[in-house]
C-alpha cells in the first residue's frame, strides 16, 4: 500500500496510486475487503478516495489474492458511489453497505468483462418490439438500478444461449447514456441505445475508406487531419470528460479516411489521457502520429531513444514512436538518447510491423494504469532473448561502436558482455563506458577463443585481479610489438636512403631493448595465463 500524506492531493492519487480497474478482472494490485464477505473487493484507489477518511475504515482490511486469482473492484459502480455508500455515510450505519455487499458478492462481474461469467439472470427492455438489448445480472445491479429508468427493464423469460452477444451495458456508450440523464426522457435514451446497437458500423481500423454514409468526428480547433469513426467516438470519447472537444464532420465522396483511434493506434494513450484528464497529452501524441512512420527495415545515422535501465539494453525507439506511445504515458523520464556507429542499421521496436508491437503497447498501457514501470520491464526482459541480436564480436579487429564495457584496460563488446560477462561473477566490476552516444574505436579482449577460455577459468577461480593483470600484460605486449615493428620499419626505410652509423646504433639499441622487453613480457604473460 502507498501511505498517503495527511492531506492528500489529487496529484498524489493520480501519480502514485493505480487507476481503478473497475469491473475488469485483474490479478495484481492492493485490495481490501470486509470480513465475512469473501468476493467483494475494493481497489486501493477507491479505498483511498472513499473509505480512508471515514469512520468505517475499521471494517476494511487488506486482502491477499491467491496465486493466479483474479478480482475486480466492486466498489467503483454507479450504484455504490451514488446510492449505497452515500446512504451508509449519511445514516452512519455500516450495515447498509455490508448488506448490499453480501448480496452483490454472489453475482460476480459483468459477462462482457469475463466471458466465463455467462450465468445468472438476464435483463432486457420491457415491451420493446425491436428487441436486441440484453444486460447481465451484474450490470443490472451495478448500473441499471442506479438510473431513474430501471423500471423499464425486466428479466428475460427465455434462456440466453451460450453464443449470445456479451452484455450491452458493457459497451461504454450505453452505460454512459443510461447514467447521463439529467434532462433526457426515456424515449430519447432508448432511441440513442437503439442507434448505437443497430446503426453504428464497426470501426474500420487502419483501412482508408470512402463511405459518406458513416459519421466521423474531429477534435475542435485543430487543422490536423485526425478523424474518429462513430463507433470509437461513442464508446471511447463520449463516456469521458472530453466528449465536448469534438465536432461532427462530413466526409466527401473524394476523401478517404481511417480511424485515428485504430490506424494511428492512439487508443492506449487516449485511455491514459482520459484517466488523467489531460486532453493536451493526447493531442500531442496525435500530432506526432501524423509524422512519417519509421521503416521496418531500420535506419542508420539517427539518434535513438533507449531506456536508461541497463536491464533493458537492446530496445530502441525512434523519435516519432517515442512521442506517440512512450512520453504521453509518463515514461519519458526513463529514456535517454543514444547514437550508434554510422554503419549500424537500427530498427524501432515500436514499428507496427513488429509482431510484438501490439503486446508491447498493451504492457505500456498497463504500466501507466498501475503506475508500475516494472510491468514493461518484465515483458521486455522476457522478450529480449527472442528479439535482440547485438552486433557480432569484432574479435581482434578495431571497430567503431557506441557501446563498450570494461575495467582498467579490459574492453568488451556488447555481444561478449551479454553472452560471457553479464552473468559472470565479475559482472559487478565491468561497467559500460559513458561515451555520450559517440562511437569509439576499440577491439574486444574476449574476441579470441584463447582469451574466452582464460576468462572462463578465471571466473571459475574467482580470480579477477589475476585476469586484469594478465590483460594489462597483454596490452603492454601489444604496445611493445607495435613499437618494435615501427622501429624495424624505420630502420629499413633509413637504410634504404643511407643510414649514418650513430643513427644505426641508436635504432639497433632500441630494437634490442624492445625485443628483450617483448620476450620478458611474453614469458610473464604465459605464466599468468597458464590455466
Amino acid at each position: 500500500m502507498v501511505h498517503r500524506p495527511a492531506t492528500p492531493s489529487s496529484e498524489y492519487l493520480s501519480d502514485l496510486i493505480p487507476a481503478c480497474p473497475k469491473r475488469r478482472p485483474v490479478s495484481k494490485g492492493v485490495w481490501y475487503g470486509v470480513s465475512g464477505i469473501p468476493n467483494f473487493h475494493v481497489c486501493e484507489r477507491c479505498y483511498e478516495l472513499h473509505i480512508y477518511d471515514t469512520a468505517f475504515i475499521k471494517y476494511f482490511s487488506e486482502v491477499k489474492l491467491a496465486e493466479g486469482q483474479k478480482t475486480f473492484c466492486a466498489f467503483n459502480t454507479p450504484r455504490v458511489l451514488n446510492y449505497v455508500w452515500p446512504k451508509t455515510i449519511e445514516e452512519s450505519m455500516f450495515e447498509i453497505f455490508k448488506s448490499y455487499a453480501a448480496g452483490r458478492s454472489l453475482i460476480g462481474t459483468c459477462t462482457g468483462m469475463d466471458a466465463s461469467a455467462k450465468k445468472g439472470v438476464w435483463y432486457t427492455i420491457k415491451n420493446n418490439p425491436r428487441g436486441g438489448f440484453i444486460a447481465c445480472q451484474a450490470c443490472y445491479q451495478d448500473v441499471i438500478l442506479a438510473t431513474p429508468f430501471h423500471s423499464f427493464f425486466g428479466p428475460l423469460e427465455a434462456t440466453v444461449p451460450e453464443n449470445t452477444i456479451s452484455c450491452h451495458v458493457a459497451w461504454p456508450f450505453i452505460e454512459a447514456r443510461l447514467l447521463n440523464t439529467p434532462t433526457s426522457s426515456w424515449e430519447e435514451i432508448q432511441r440513442d441505445i437503439e442507434y448505437r446497437l443497430l446503426k453504428v458500423p464497426a470501426c474500420p481500423g487502419d483501412k482508408l475508406i470512402k463511405d459518406t454514409g458513416r459519421r466521423w468526428w474531429k477534435p475542435k480547433g485543430t487543422v490536423m487531419p485526425l478523424y474518429i469513426c462513430d463507433c470509437c467516438y461513442w464508446d471511447g470519447i463520449y463516456p469521458t470528460v472530453f466528449s465536448g472537444e469534438f465536432d461532427l464532420v462530413v466526409q466527401s465522396r473524394k476523401q478517404a479516411w481511417c480511424c485515428a483511434m485504430s490506424g494511428y493506434q492512439l487508443s492506449t494513450v487516449w485511455q491514459h489521457a482520459a484517466e488523467k484528464k489531460d486532453f493536451s497529452s493526447w493531442l500531442e501524441a496525435a500530432n506526432a502520429a501524423l509524422s512519417p512512420m519509421c521503416h521496418f527495415e531500420g535506419a542508420s545515422g539517427q539518434i535513438w531513444n533507449v531506456f536508461k535501465d541497463p536491464g533493458l539494453d537492446g530496445f530502441d525507439f525512434c523519435e516519432r514512436c517515442t512521442d506517440v506511445f512512450i512520453r504521453p504515458l509518463g515514461f519519458g523520464n526513463r529514456l535517454e538518447k543514444r547514437r550508434y556507429a554510422a554503419e549500424e542499421t537500427i530498427k524501432c521496436d515500436l514499428n507496427p510491423a513488429n509482431e510484438y508491437q501490439s503486446a508491447l503497447l498493451r504492457e505500456l498501457g498497463e504500466a501507466a494504469a498501475w503506475r508500475d514501470f516494472g510491468i514493461v520491464k518484465r515483458y521486455l526482459s522476457q522478450l529480449a532473448p527472442h528479439v535482440y541480436k547485438p552486433p557480432a564480436c569484432p574479435g581482434e579487429l578495431v571497430v567503431s561502436r557506441t557501446r563498450w564495457w570494461g575495467h582498467e584496460g579490459f574492453n568488451v563488446c556488447e555481444e561478449c558482455w551479454l553472452e560471457r560477462v553479464k552473468t559472470s561473477p565479475f559482472a559487478p566490476y565491468i561497467k559500460e563506458f559513458d561515451l555520450l552516444g559517440e562511437p569509439v574505436e576499440l577491439s574486444c579482449d574476449l574476441g579470441t577463443p584463447d582469451w574466452q577460455y582464460i576468462w572462463q577459468k578465471r571466473c571459475e577461480r574467482r580470480d579477477f585481479d589475476g585476469f586484469i593483470e594478465a590483460i594489462t600484460l597483454k596490452n603492454k605486449l601489444d604496445d611493445v610489438r607495435l613499437l618494435r615493428e615501427e622501429t624495424m620499419g624505420e630502420m629499413k626505410e633509413k637504410s634504404r636512403r643511407g643510414l649514418f652509423p650513430d643513427e644505426k646504433r641508436r635504432l639497433q639499441g632500441l630494437l634490442n631493448v624492445l625485443q628483450e622487453e617483448e620476450r620478458d613480457t611474453t614469458n610473464m604473460l604465459a605464466v599468468l595465463t597458464r590455466v
